[in-house]
C-alpha cells in the first residue's frame, strides 16, 4: 500500500497508510490569532470501508527551525495509528447538504430535492 513516512528533525514520527480505500493525510497548520499563536503537524486519515478515521500523530507542536520530511512510500505494513474513532459519515453528508442549501440560496437557486430524472 502507498504510506507516509513522517520524519520531524531527522527523527522518525511514523508510517501510516490506510489500504487500498480512503484518504491519507499529513497536514502542517499555523494558526495565530485570538489569543493563539501556534503551528503543529497531524498525520491521520480516514478508512472508508471500516468508516474509522486513524492519527498517528495528533497536532505535534512545531517551532521555528524545525524540518518535516513527508516521504511517500510503498509498504505492506504501517505502524498502528495513536487513536481510531468512527467516522459519522451521516452528519458530514447532513453538512454537506446544508452548505449546499445555504449556496443555493445565496445565489437564488432553486434545488429540486429526491431521485433524479433519470433514476424516476
Amino acid at each position: 500500500m502507498k504510506a507516509f513516512e513522517v520524519h520531524l528533525n531527522n527523527r522518525r514520527l511514523c508510517v501510516g497508510g490506510i489500504g487500498e480505500h480512503g484518504v491519507l493525510t499529513a497536514i502542517v497548520d499555523y494558526v495565530v490569532g485570538s489569543n493563539r499563536d501556534e503551528i503543529a503537524l497531524s498525520v491521520g486519515g480516514l478508512v472508508t470501508p471500516k468508516e474509522e478515521h486513524v492519527r498517528w500523530v495528533e497536532r505535534q507542536k512545531l517551532v521555528l527551525g524545525d524540518e518535516i520530511l513527508v516521504k511517500v512510500v510503498e509498504i505492506d505494513t504501517v505502524d498502528n495509528p495513536i487513536s481510531i474513532k468512527p467516522a459519522d459519515l451521516t452528519a458530514a453528508g447532513e453538512r454537506q447538504k446544508d452548505y449546499v442549501r445555504e449556496a443555493a440560496k445565496k445565489f437564488g437557486w432553486v434545488i429540486a430535492e429526491g431521485e433524479p430524472p433519470s433514476q424516476r
